[in-house]
């Protein structure tokens, strides 16, 4: 049972990052993976250590950063809304939490590093 519970959430996980633009509920999540909502709660933090909001939290801002660095193109709202956030504002405090700097102060480091 417990092998089989570590696979669903992996296989959630790769769905959440697959989709990581899409909003992600504990009890969509659980449907999908054919579990209650407190054993997909459960299971996952088992698994990664963590809860899902704070797991899907870090995958969000760690691909803001690879589009920081990789898409000088893209604004700081269309990073936002590429990883799931429908405000920019929200994206940036997330962001500043999680790396110490606004996603603007990230690429200016950046640039400045000749990255």
């Amino acid at each position: 049972m417990k092998n089989t519970n570590t696979k669903k959430m992996r296989a959630a996980a790769k769905y959440m990052v697959n989709a990581i633009a899409e909003e992600h509920t504990i009890e969509t999540l659980a449907e999908r993976s054919g579990v209650s909502p407190t054993t997909f709660k459960n299971s996952f933090r088992s698994v990664y250590g963590k809860p899902v909001h704070t797991w899907l939290t870090e995958r969000r801002a760690a691909r803001a950063a690879r589009l920081l660095r990789t898409s000088p193109e893209l604004s700081i709202g269309e990073i936002a809304f590429l990883v799931g956030y429908e405000n920019a504002g929200k994206f940036s405090g997330v962001f500043r939490r999680i790396y110490g700097v606004t996603p603007r102060e990230y690429r200016v480091k950046l640039r400045t590093m000749g990255n």
